[in-house]
């Protein structure tokens, strides 16, 4: 039996700290499987990646080996949005995605081939029961056949930020027929360590929050109101979790709102109907309705801290629908669209 193609993916948005230290020594480490490919998906970072892409390299560019593409139309990074566009990009029959701070360890690829060869219908993930901590930088690898991933539609592109994204995926594959195999190697397993806070910091939640404010409900129970600076809003309730699971909270079933949020003076307005009257201590209290008021929250470990914690729970809300309805395909339309530049010149429209 021939070698697989194996697509070893990365996407990154001002992560050069990280890349500059995994990306040459994954290269290395698996040099000796000749049917590799190094997909690096630069997702509009602003701290030099592609010119150190373009200083260091040179040499994997030539031979194939790295491939380099650069898209400049997010402003946010998208986290299943950012991971379709880079899978559709990769050409190998089985792709990997092997995130900004992880290592593969020595023989990554040829170990790929191997479950591959001889496992037919599965795919492979790091832990998925999140039984080892110490795993925690490396809960996002994956690997699966490219035919299998397209056959579902991807990742589900309304879970855009941080959280229960890869677990929806697994789902859906395994709705396919797929089965988890899970790499018992933890060489294979290697990342460097970091805060949480920098897992989010490219996020559209951080980066375009307005002001945040919080009602108090019950001593377990909240209403959180986000505004954004691009004028849209969230609002919802967040009550205890009834199944015993890593997430803080729950939403309320119903009670997120979107839309959008105007200001007039000491009146804040969501969707033109509801009005709130604000008060010099950062409180907003509703215009005609007593039930309490939301109290603006400044602290900004605080909110990385709600940042996370929300983008978890939001996102799980939409994995439970999808688990309840069985789906395998979850995105409407084309996913993983945008326009890539290949190798600092070459202009590819991906649809």
């Amino acid at each position: 039996m021939g070698l697989l193609k194996i697509s070893i993916c990365t996407v990154c948005m001002n992560r050069l700290h990280h890349i500059m230290q995994t990306l040459p020594a994954n290269i290395e480490n698996n040099k000796d499987y000749p049917e590799v490919e190094f997909v690096l998906l630069d997702y509009n970072s602003s701290d030099g990646l592609e010119e150190w892409v373009k200083g260091n390299m040179g040499t994997h560019l030539k031979s194939g080996v790295l491939k380099y593409y650069r898209t400049e139309e997010p402003v946010f990074f998208d986290r299943t949005h950012s991971r379709n566009l880079l899978f559709k990009l990769a050409t190998g029959e089985i792709i990997s995605n092997v995130d900004a701070d992880n290592y593969t360890g020595t023989g990554y690829a040829a170990y790929l081939n191997e479950v591959f060869s001889n496992n037919i219908d599965v795919y492979v993930v790091a832990d998925t029961k999140k039984r080892y901590y110490f795993l925690r930088n490396a809960f996002g690898r994956f690997a699966c056949k490219k035919k299998d991933y397209l056959e579902i539609g991807g990742m589900d592109e309304t879970m855009k930020s941080y959280g229960s994204e890869t677990i929806d995926l697994y789902e859906r594959l395994s709705n396919l027929g797929r089965k988890e195999y899970v790499i018992r190697n933890t060489n294979l397993l290697k990342a460097i360590s970091h805060a949480d806070e920098e897992r989010i910091e490219n996020e559209y939640f951080l980066k375009n929050i307005d002001r945040f404010y919080n009602k108090y409900l019950s001593y377990d129970s909240s209403e959180l109101l986000f505004l954004f600076k691009d004028h849209s809003f969230e609002k919802c309730k967040i009550v205890p979790e009834l199944v015993e699971t890593h997430l803080p909270a729950t939403l309320l079933e119903g009670s997120l709102e979107k839309g959008t949020w105007s200001e007039d003076g000491e009146n804040v307005r969501l969707n033109d109907s509801k009005s709130y009257k604000k008060s010099d201590n950062g409180k907003l209290t509703e215009i005609g309705n007593k039930d309490g008021d939301f109290y603006k929250i400044d602290d900004v470990r605080f909110l990385q801290n709600v940042a996370k914690n929300y983008s978890f729970i939001v996102n799980n809300d939409k994995l439970t629908q999808n688990k309840k309805d069985k789906s395998l395909v979850v995105n409407s339309e084309s996913f993983g669209k945008g326009i890539v530049t290949y190798n600092f010149e070459t202009l590819v429209n991906i649809s």
